[in-house]
C-alpha cells in the first residue's frame, strides 16, 4: 500500500474507545479512494482493503467501579463513622483512586449521605407499612436489621454527625406516616399520639438494644437473645399502639 496513505491512516490516531468508530470510517474512504485511483485497477467488488487495527486503550467499567466504592464506603462509614472514615481507605478497598469518588460521588460527606439513603432505601423497598400493622413492621425490621447490622450503625451515626434531612429518605418515612394516619383514622392505631412521635417512639423500641448504655447493658444477668428481644418488641409496639 501507498507509505502516504499508511502515514495518513496513522495520522488519524484516535484518542479514546469513542473515536474509533468515526476513525475506521474515514480510514474506509481514504483506502476506497486510493484503490480507485490506482492504475492497477481490480473488477468492481474486488478492492483489496487492508484492514488497519487501532491501539486503543477501553476505559474502565464505571458501574463496576461506583458499585466498588459504594460497597467499600458503607463498610468504611458503617466502622468509623464520617468524622472517622477515611478515603484513601475506601478507594484502597475498592482498588480505585481517590479521585474516582471525587468524580461519582463529589465531597466525602456527599459519599456517606449517599450511603445512608441507598441503605434506607433498601430497607423501605424490602419492609412496608401499607396495611398499618405496625407490630409487624417493627418485627419485620428486627429481623432485617440482625442480618444488616451495619445499617443499624449507619442510621446512628447519621443521627449523630449529619443533622440534617436526606430527601429520599424523608419521602420513605413520609410514606409509612402516612399508613400510621390511615390506620388510626381506621381505629386500627391509638390516635392520642402524633403519627411522626408514634413512629420515632417504634424506632427507638427496634433499636433499644443497640442504643442501651453499656453501664446498663452490664446488669443484665445475660444478653437476651433476638428471639428474646424479638418477642419483647412485639409486645411492647403492640401494648404502645393500643387504641
Amino acid at each position: 500500500m501507498d507509505r502516504k496513505i499508511i502515514g495518513r491512516l496513522s495520522g488519524l490516531g484516535a484518542r479514546s474507545s469513542s473515536d474509533a468508530p468515526d476513525i475506521a470510517r474515514v480510514a474506509h474512504r481514504r483506502l476506497r479512494a486510493h484503490a480507485g485511483n490506482c492504475s492497477h485497477r481490480r473488477p468492481a467488488g474486488e478492492i483489496n482493503i487492508r484492514m488497519v487495527m487501532y491501539d486503543v486503550r477501553m476505559p474502565p467499567d464505571a458501574t463496576d467501579t461506583k458499585r466498588r466504592l459504594l460497597k467499600a464506603a458503607t463498610d468504611e462509614f458503617a466502622q468509623h463513622g464520617l468524622a472517622g472514615g477515611r478515603v484513601d481507605r475506601i478507594a484502597d478497598t475498592a482498588g480505585a483512586n481517590k479521585r474516582s469518588i471525587y468524580m461519582h460521588f463529589g465531597a466525602k460527606e456527599e459519599l456517606f449521605d449517599r450511603v445512608v439513603a441507598e441503605c434506607m432505601r433498601d430497607l423501605a423497598q424490602a419492609i412496608t407499612l401499607d396495611d398499618g400493622d405496625v407490630p409487624r413492621y417493627a418485627a419485620e425490621l428486627f429481623d432485617r436489621l440482625q442480618v444488616r447490622p451495619h445499617v443499624s450503625r449507619l442510621y446512628r451515626w447519621a443521627s449523630l454527625e449529619r443533622q440534617h434531612g436526606i430527601d429520599s429518605e424523608v419521602t420513605q418515612y413520609r410514606e409509612r406516616i402516612a399508613a400510621i394516619e390511615a390506620a388510626q383514622k381506621s381505629g386500627q392505631v391509638r390516635d392520642d399520639i402524633s403519627p411522626v412521635e408514634l413512629l420515632a417512639m417504634v424506632l427507638a423500641m427496634v433499636l433499644s438494644w443497640d442504643t442501651a448504655a453499656w453501664s446498663l447493658k452490664e446488669l443484665a444477668p445475660v444478653e437476651p437473645d433476638p428471639a428474646q428481644r424479638r418477642a419483647a418488641l412485639v409486645a411492647g409496639v403492640t401494648s404502645l399502639i393500643r387504641p
